[in-house]
């Protein structure tokens, strides 16, 4: 083999190494984005579901205090021996 033949060969093969370097790169890449998009759709999600809750819970406060009123006017009018 003459030297620019293996100057050739391993100029290919340096080729083909900073090749794979990029793939896998581009593939770790890939995944970090992934994994961010599913990070930020998991705190949508959790997110909604906290403003339910305390929706639910303004709610269930707000019905309470009715029912507490309510006791109390009962506990006001009804005559107590």
């Amino acid at each position: 083999m003459s030297g620019a033949a293996q100057s050739q060969d391993l100029e290919d093969s340096e080729l083909i190494s900073v090749a794979h370097r990029l793939t896998t790169i581009e593939m770790k890449e890939l995944n970090e984005r992934q994994r961010a998009e599913h990070a930020s759709s998991m705190y949508e999600q959790q997110k909604a579901l906290f403003r339910q809750l305390e929706d639910r819970n303004f709610e269930l406060e707000r019905k309470f205090a009715e029912v507490g009123i309510a006791s109390f006017h009962t506990f006001l009018v009804v005559p107590h021996t």
